[in-house]
């Protein structure tokens, strides 16, 4: 059985390429049989990538990315480090911001993940093997690292400029705080999935820091993304889990 890779742009570490006509091609540099839908990216996804995703899925074993960067979407900066919340497993980010409900969080995200629901119960009327939905990588804990590709990043100044932060001084929220926003959204695509009987794989503790999140060794050069040992790792563990587990 073939293992077909779809999503967002987390899906790029395991192979599947952005550019070019919606297409399905192996996974290169790969070992395993393992194919993509590759293309059509112009920022997200189009709705023409999702009806090809539904079209090439029966038979399949699909895996699929969903968003992903959730959590640096108006939480990057450090002065949009303006509150903090419980979360089970974690400590406080600070005691000198306000302390919100966990629902608001849950409720500020809930949007951003409207869509699956519709794409993944097409799946499940379209003949494939399986759904496997993984949990995208955590964030990066590195400030100097992320400040560097902040500053060379224009949609991340235009930002700053917009919130009236100076990008000289420019500083990160810290690593706690975007590690919970981005639990809190793993966590409702997690709920989804249990809720529609669809399987969620977790990233391995052991390509996690210690502090949780990603190892360094498998960042891409960019303030979100892993890199492509990440993607070769996270696709020998899907494969794995859906046909060996």
């Amino acid at each position: 059985m073939e293992l077909l890779i779809a999503g967002h742009s987390h899906s790029f570490a395991c192979g599947v390429k952005a550019l070019g006509d919606i297409r399905v091609e192996a996974i290169e540099d790969s070992d395993l049989q393992i194919f993509g839908l590759m293309g059509g990216w112009k920022g997200s996804r189009t709705d023409e990538y999702w009806d090809a995703l539904i079209k090439n899925a029966k038979d399949k074993h699909v895996v699929l990315f969903w968003a992903g960067n959730q959590h640096n979407l108006g939480f990057m900066f450090k002065e949009e480090e303006t509150f903090d919340f419980y979360l089970k497993g974690f400590d406080q980010t600070s005691r000198d911001v306000k302390f919100v409900p966990k629902v608001v969080v849950q409720e500020h995200f809930s949007s951003s993940l409207s869509k699956v629901k519709k794409v993944l119960n097409e799946l499940k009327n379209c003949g494939c093997s399986s759904i496997n939905v993984v949990e995208t990588p955590p964030p990066k804990g590195d400030d100097a690292f992320l400040i560097k590709f902040i500053k060379e990043s224009e949609h991340f100044t235009k930002l700053a400029e917009k919130a009236g932060i100076n990008i000289e001084q420019l500083d990160v929220s810290s690593s706690l705080f975007r590690l919970k926003l981005w639990k809190v959204c793993q966590e409702l695509l997690k709920d989804i999935c249990n809720e529609m009987g669809v399987r969620f794989i977790e990233v391995p503790h052991k390509m996690k820091a210690d502090d949780g999140t990603l190892d360094k060794k498998y960042w891409a050069n960019d303030i979100t993304h892993a890199n492509r040992e990440y993607g070769k790792n996270i696709l020998q563990h899907v494969h794995d889990n859906v046909l060996e587990g």
